[in-house]
Parts: C-alpha cells; structure tokens; sequence
C-alpha cells in the first residue's frame, strides 16, 4: 500500500485531512500544537493535489510570524524599496506612509519615540469599540471565500457529468439550468439564502410546493458537490439550509402511496366498452396497464421494455429487467426476470413483439400514467381510503394478490416485486449465501394469482378483452 503523504491523514470515513505540526517557537501565539483541516474528498490523488497549496500557504505564514514582532522594531522591514503605503494608529496618532522616504523617515520617529523614559501617565478610559451590528449587511453571513471557486455553469457542466444514468442526467441539467438562466453565471460561491428564497417564491407561482421542493433540492445536490470540491468553503453554510417548503413530517404525512384495485374496479377498468376507446388504437395505452396488472413492473420499466427484453428459459417466457443501453432503474434489486404471465400470452402479447422493432412502445410511462389517471376519472373509479388510484395501483394490486396466496413466499415476492428483502444478517445471508429463485418457481407464484375467485359476486372478466396485435390492429374474440 503507497505511503499517504506526511501532511495528508485519512479519516475512519475515508476523507483526507490535510495536517501540519505548528513549530514549537509558535504553539503559545497559535494556541495548537498542530493545524488540521479537512480537503472533504475520498480521493487520495485529488488529496495529494490540494495539499501544496494548504502547505505552501501555512509555511509561509510561519516564517511571517517569526520573523516579525510588532513590540520588536528589529523585526520591522528595513528594505525600503518594497515597502508598500500602510498607516499605523498610534493612541488616534495616525502616522501614515506613502512610500519608502516617508518609512525611513518613521523610524527615525519610532526610535526617538521609543528612547524617551517612560512616565506613569493618569490611565484613560479607552473610547468605546463600536459593537459589531448583530444581524449582517442585507440579512446576509460574511462571504467565506473558498481557495477557488467556478462559475455556476461551468459547475452545472462538471456535475451533471459525474451523474451515470442518462434520465437522471437530463433531469438535473434542465432544472439547474432553469435556475442558471434566472440567477445568470454567478460564482457558485456568492449564491446565498436571500436567491433561493426569491427562487421559491417564483417557483410557488406555478408548483406545488411539494414540486418546489424537488427542484430546490437538484440545487442543493450541486452545492454539495461544489463544496466538496472547495469551490465553495467549506465552512460556509449552504444557502439551501432551510428554505425548503415542507418539513419531512409533512412529506411523510401527504405521501400515502397507490390503492390497489378491487375486483369490481378491475372489471370497469378493463370494460371493452370503455376500455378500447381509451386505447384509441395506442399499443401503450392497452399493453402497458395490463403489463402492469399481471407482472408488477414498474411504469418506467414497462416504457423503456425493448424487443430483446423477452427471453425464454426451460419454456416459460418472460421480461428481463435490466440497465443495459443506458437504461435506469431505480435500485439494485430492480434487475430481475419476471415471467410473462399465461393470460398476457392468450391475448396475444407475443404476436403484438413481433411487429415491433427495438423498443416497444413510443410512449413514455408519464403519458400514459397520465392518460390512464384520466381515464379512471371518467369511470368514476375512485379511492377508498387516503391514498390515490394511479397508475401504480396496478403494481399494488399485484402485490397484494401475491400477499394474499398462502402459497408464495415473502422472499420470493419481493424478488419479482424488485424490492430488496430488508436489512439485517439474516439479508447478508440471503443475498451472499442463497441462490436466487429459478424463473419456473416465479413463474408458479405468478399464474397463482387469484383473479376470478369468486368475491361479492363478481369475477374479473378480462378474457372478454379483443386480442390487440399492433397499431391499426384489433382482433375480436378470446385466443
């Protein structure tokens, strides 16, 4: 293992600090044995790099205070070439030097000044020190001024460079750059509470303030990466502290998630009747909800499902979700394969890949999210409880499904929800230790779902549904 550099120390964390011993002739004027100040990276190269510049400003600092004692005349500069215009207080004597004749002329001052005796003169009261105005200038702190700084684009630039997934990507570089258009190219050291208040406020006029705060965050992500790499100090406060509209309490308390769907709602849904002018001869809009239903993917993994996404394994067809060609999930535990239910294939679901091209659908999963809200709307399919009737109620109702099938297993649900097993050692040991499960044995718990038990009377009846082939193709009756 290389030897860290003598000024660098590496916290228990993994960040580097960089470190230097005060000479012993200044510990009593400094007050520490030792200057620690942290380079708020992981990064040993990036570490090593900063370091000359702490080192070379610290060095000559402390030759400075050796060399220069204010009660010591013999300290004082004798080369009067270099002497620059300065101005010393003297008791409210002003004594001020425009260059060096006036300098030399000074010391001959100082030196007469100093070789008269001391007298015992009657104390006087000092006049009082103005007190410093509690609340700063214009409401603000005093600007710390980084070791460098960069330019609020350029920063927008680096960051969202460093952000792998392209989704997310495009996301941070058209809310940063909203607010780059509103605030101009500043450096990203000067951005202080006053803007973001003025920006919220702004943002307010049109978003919620749940919304708001979304984009209020994308600025404070930059923030934390601009003072990670000093370009901010790193003991200022982010101008962001504070200034968000909701409290997490409040968050928790509005976020209630999807309702899943019951029967009865199921069979209006998916009414022909209704079902195929809301489609309007959209693959997306008819594939993706019953996608949805009979799977529990995701609306974003549904909407980014290409052509050779669709495997097949000992006869069992299924999705296999994954990230290649740049494509996001949300966790880790996303990547899966998840088999295509049996009443997807009777429908017609393969003949419908066969006529498609790379990706499958051309919509993206917030049209059709939204356009399936719509249309629950005008059904009149409406929430039981405190939480809503989206999209997503699809995945719940799923979920719920496989819950209530005595027969399928915790871990084996959560594997083909996408959802990690939870935390613990009892989690180390399944995901180091244990195989995971085959696509035939999820493939059983997916065909056990119960959709036509009898419940209050009614039975879902999406086997009245046309088989949909393509775009301009609908094909009556069951397959």
């Amino acid at each position: 293992m290389p030897k860290i550099a003598s000024h660098l120390k590496r916290s228990r964390h993994g960040v580097y600090y960089f470190r230097i011993r005060v000479p012993q002739c200044l510990k009593e004027k400094v007050g520490a044995e030792e200057i620690l100040r942290s380079l708020r990276t992981h990064n040993p190269i990036k570490a090593r790099r900063l370091i000359y510049d702490y080192a070379s400003h610290y060095h000559q600092l402390f030759e400075a205070m050796k060399k220069f004692d204010p009660n010591d005349m013999s300290t004082w500069p004798t080369d009067t070439s270099k002497v620059r215009p300065y101005e010393l207080n003297l008791s409210q004597g002003i004594m001020r030097s425009s260059g060096a004749e006036d300098h030399a002329r000074m010391m001959e001052a100082l030196k007469a000044f100093k070789s008269i005796p001391k007298s015992n003169p009657a104390p006087q009261t000092p006049p009082p020190m103005p007190h410093p105005p509690s609340v700063p200038i214009a409401g603000l702190k005093p600007l710390l001024m980084p070791p460098h700084t960069k330019r609020l684009a350029d920063a927008i630039t680096e960051y969202t460079a460093t952000i792998i997934t392209p989704k997310s990507r495009q996301t941070n570089e058209a809310q940063l750059n909203a607010f780059l258009q509103w605030k101009g190219n500043v450096n990203v050291h000067e951005i202080n509470g006053v803007d973001i208040v003025a920006y919220n406020a702004l943002l307010l006029k049109t978003v919620m303030p749940r919304t708001a705060d979304g984009r209020i965050q994308f600025i404070q992500s930059l923030l934390k990466y601009c003072q990670k790499n000093l370009y901010i100090h790193e003991d200022a406060n982010l101008p962001t502290k504070g200034k968000f509209n909701l409290t997490r309490k409040q968050i928790n308390k509005t976020t209630k998630g999807a309702e899943a769907f019951s029967i009865e709602q199921l069979n209006s849904i998916f009414n022909p009747e209704t079902y195929l002018p809301f489609c309007k001869n959209r693959p997306a809009r008819y594939w993706m909800p019953l996608i949805g239903l009979f799977t529990g993917l995701r609306k974003e993994e549904i909407a980014q499902l290409r052509n050779g996404d669709i495997a097949e394994e000992d006869g069992i067809v299924y999705f296999d979700i994954s990230d290649s060609g740049g494509r996001s999930l949300k966790t880790d535990s996303a990547k899966r394969k998840v088999p295509i239910h049996s009443r997807l294939l009777a429908l017609g679901f393969m003949d419908f890949v066969r006529t498609r091209r790379g990706d499958l659908f051309s919509e993206t999963g917030n049209a059709v999210s939204h356009a399936f809200i719509r249309y629950l709307e005008e059904i009149e399919v409406k929430k039981n409880g405190d939480r809503g009737m989206v999209f997503h109620s699809l995945r719940d109702t799923f979920n719920q499904l496989m819950f209530n099938n005595a027969t399928v297993q915790a871990e084996i649900r959560l594997e083909i929800m996408g959802h990690s097993t939870g935390g613990g050692g009892d989690n180390t040991n399944k995901i180091n230790y244990l195989e995971k499960f085959t696509v035939e044995q999820k493939h059983r718990a997916v065909e056990g779902l119960i959709l036509e038990k009898r419940l209050g009377g009614e039975y879902f009846q999406l086997r009245e549904l046309p088989v949909f082939l393509g775009d301009q193709k609908i094909v009556s009756g069951r397959r």
